[in-house]
């Protein structure tokens, strides 16, 4: 067996995820228990898109750096 894989992990609520995974051009309609429907409009589907991508942008270099340094993985 090889050396463990190094892994990242993202917490995302339910309603982020189900954003992403929608690819309508119309947007997401997300029905609650209480009888609510709201319509996630592509706007907020990009907005999440973007909270994701900050997120990764600041955490990221980070993450590999402290794996670099700990020997996980190499660099060339």
């Amino acid at each position: 067996m090889g050396a463990p894989v190094p892994q990242l992990y993202m917490t995302l609520m339910q309603k982020a995820h189900a954003i992403l995974c929608d690819a309508s051009r119309e947007g997401l309609r997300l029905h609650y228990h209480n009888g609510d429907v709201e319509h996630v409009t592509p706007q907020v589907r990009a907005d999440v898109h973007a909270a994701i991508t900050t997120s990764l942008e600041r955490d990221w270099p980070a993450y590999i750096q402290d794996l670099i340094d700990r020997g996980a993985i190499q660099t060339q």
